[in-house]
């Protein structure tokens, strides 16, 4: 079933108050027969239950108030949209929400938002005429996705994952491959946000840009260091260590993290997880072993 987010700061009274609220909700259950969820006196829930409201929600809807209300509101509200990877409706109520946009967010942040479809809610006309934001009228996305890649590149020695691999060695050729340091212990960094496979391998710093090294398809190029991984980020380290393709249930991430916890309840632990994640034993249960 479809299902539509009203959210709203203060109180909403649909009988007496935000009427073009009340209209745009009726015409939504008019078209969709779906399911509405209100969340108003907005102060009093937290951040996490309005994001996960967002990722079960189809369309959501914002009063004027809440964009109007400050600054920091719509840049929070955008940083909450950025993080949702689902593309949504967003339907929000602002006479001049393209002007609202380009005064008050970042090419950063509005790029981040680019892939939801952003309407500016009518008041006086059907649901179905509200006006969609055009992205390609605000921020040149080819240049600022440009600028993007080159500072998370340029930024990414202060982020540090905290595990540390010894360097096996790169058959991946180019300047930025040069000169690795073959044998060394070096910080592992954070590249998930422009990494297409973020399931494959360890990002370290190269010759001058990130690079990735890789423990699949023939090839051995790192081992976690041992020592820098804790007990608190061993679940981590362990899928750091392997190559899977699909994606990982909760169920199986409590599941292998029990394993983490209490490798002497198995007779192989190593084993238990790659079955788990379903890739082959071989070489993987002794990466995995060697982090237990």
């Amino acid at each position: 079933m479809r299902k539509l987010l009203i959210l709203e700061n203060d109180f909403i009274d649909f009988k007496n108050n935000h009427t073009y609220v009340g209209s745009f909700m009726n015409d939504w259950k008019k078209q969709f027969n779906g399911e509405v969820i209100v969340f108003d006196n907005l102060r009093h829930r937290s951040t996490e239950s309005i994001y996960l409201a967002f990722k079960e929600t189809d369309d959501i809807a914002v009063q004027t108030a809440f964009v109007n209300g400050s600054d920091e509101q719509l840049i929070s509200f955008a940083n909450l949209l950025a993080n949702i990877p689902e593309s949504k409706n967003i339907y929000i109520g602002n006479y001049d929400l393209k002007r609202q946009l380009e005064n008050h967010l970042t090419d950063n942040q509005i790029y981040r938002i680019r892939h939801h479809n952003i309407y500016n809610m009518s008041f006086e006309v059907e649901f179905s005429n509200n006006d969609k934001i055009d992205f390609s009228k605000i921020i040149n996305t080819v240049d600022v996705s440009i600028k993007i890649e080159t500072e998370y590149k340029e930024s990414a020695k202060q982020r540090l994952t905290g595990l540390k691999v010894k360097v096996l060695g790169c058959s991946a050729k180019g300047k930025a491959f040069e000169n690795l340091p073959i044998g060394e212990v070096v910080d592992t960094l954070d590249m998930s946000e422009t990494d297409p496979n973020p399931n494959r391998g360890v990002w370290i710093q190269g010759n001058g840009e990130p690079i990735k090294l890789v423990n699949d398809s023939g090839l051995d190029e790192y081992e976690i260091f041992k020592d820098s991984v804790s007990n608190e980020n061993k679940l981590e380290a362990v899928l750091s260590s392997v190559s899977y393709s699909s994606p990982i249930s909760n169920k199986d991430l409590i599941y292998i993290q029990h394993i983490i916890n209490n490798p002497k309840e198995y007779l192989n632990a190593g084993n238990e997880i790659c079955d788990t994640l379903g890739i082959e034993r071989r070489g993987n249960r002794q990466r995995i072993n060697n982090i237990l």
